[in-house]
């Protein structure tokens, strides 16, 4: 695109002659030249480059690093990792309670493989009514989230506030909780709205998929346009090591059940 060739092109020629020099072309996939000094063999150098990082960043669905993103062309990436991170298409397709909460809303989806039955990932969910179980000097004030069921959050009512920022909209034990930003529908936040499906499916006794749906409603003008660019990778950070952690709880209540 043109703004792309405009971003590629102030590239400083000195940075490309330096990764041929530190021999950094190999890495890419690229083969070293001989060194030539001259307009001709920087612009063969700068091409090169660019088509490497765009084939790697397509394996992906990621934009190429320092192009298209940086001057607001926003690819469609639903196939990437930033949208479908641990999930299968099959699960994709499936409905989930959230899609009943939002219209006109972008969805990205996040799942994990957890060795425990599924009442047992099911309690660890209910314990985001405590704590958000990610980065917690990011978004729980240092605070560490309980590493230990605590009692009575599996008494799960309507309206009940989880993560600080959401409010429980449905659940059905054993398969899913709902949420969504308080305010909800009938007051939009000024920065939009989010609803989430984390549903958990039974795939043997001892084996539990534990997939998340998340639906993001961006606002108009300038803020919905950085939201959409920045809102889902940071999610997939955040969502990333959230799952994780629920997956490691609850396997480890399931090895302490079983020792």
């Amino acid at each position: 695109s043109f703004g792309s060739c405009i971003v590629w092109r102030r590239v400083p020629r000195l940075l490309l002659i330096l990764a041929e020099q530190k021999n950094l072309l190999p890495l890419l996939g690229g083969k070293s030249t001989p060194l030539i000094s001259s307009s001709r063999h920087t612009r063969i150098l700068h091409d090169r480059l660019k088509a490497e990082l765009q084939t790697r960043a397509d394996w992906f669905g990621v934009p190429p690093l320092g192009g298209r993103l940086l001057i607001g062309y926003y690819p469609r990436m639903s196939e990437g990792i930033r949208d479908t991170w641990g999930t299968t298409a099959d699960e994709r397709t499936e409905a989930f309670p959230c899609d009943l909460l939002l219209t006109d809303a972008e969805a990205c989806y996040r799942g994990v493989t957890v060795r425990a039955d599924v009442g047992t990932v099911f309690r660890w969910l209910c314990q985001l009514r405590a704590a958000p179980y990610s980065y917690d000097w990011i978004d729980n004030f240092g605070r560490r989230s309980p590493q230990t069921l605590t009692p009575g959050l599996d008494g799960l009512e309507v309206g009940q506030v989880v993560m600080s920022i959401f409010r429980l909209v449905s659940f059905d034990i054993n398969e899913h909780i709902t949420v969504i930003t308080r305010g909800g529908s009938e007051k939009p936040p000024f920065f939009g709205q989010t609803a989430v499906s984390y549903v958990v499916v039974p795939l043997s006794r001892e084996e539990t998929r534990l997939v998340a749906k998340i639906l993001f409603a961006y606002p108009r003008g300038p803020l919905g346009w950085a939201m959409r660019v920045l809102l889902p990778w940071g999610d997939l950070v955040m969502m990333r090591k959230q799952l994780l952690n629920l997956k490691r709880l609850s396997e480890g209540s399931t090895s302490a059940e079983t020792e």
